[in-house]
């Protein structure tokens, strides 16, 4: 039997909530932290934190111990935070290669 994640309702929408909590958090949050700001049954919150995890939504740190005990964050896309300019940027051809439209004449 293979192990797919759960997806019931339940579960979509404390997916949604703690991927918004994250969001907003200016820091990495413990699991207890997750707990209190999502509300909602511990059962559900746990499939959901493993559902994130096990797509890449969300990344874990710590050692999971009283002195460094789990942090989650959302996984950051490089691309995501650069102007739409630069993300077609075509490393082969540069903003100042011939065939780029965009070279300047130097006049004498």
């Amino acid at each position: 039997m293979e192990n797919k994640p759960n997806t019931s309702p339940n579960v979509k929408s404390l997916e949604a909530k703690l991927l918004a909590v994250l969001r907003d958090a200016s820091s990495p949050l413990t699991v207890v932290a997750l707990k209190k700001r999502a509300k909602g049954r511990n059962t559900f919150l746990g499939i959901a934190i493993k559902n994130l995890l096990s797509e890449g939504r969300i990344v874990r740190s710590g050692k999971g111990i009283n002195k460094s005990p789990y942090l989650y964050s959302l996984v950051i896309d490089p691309m995501a935070e650069k102007p739409s300019s630069e993300q077609s940027f075509d490393h082969d051809q540069g903003a100042d290669s011939p065939s780029s439209g965009n070279v300047v004449p130097i006049l004498k």
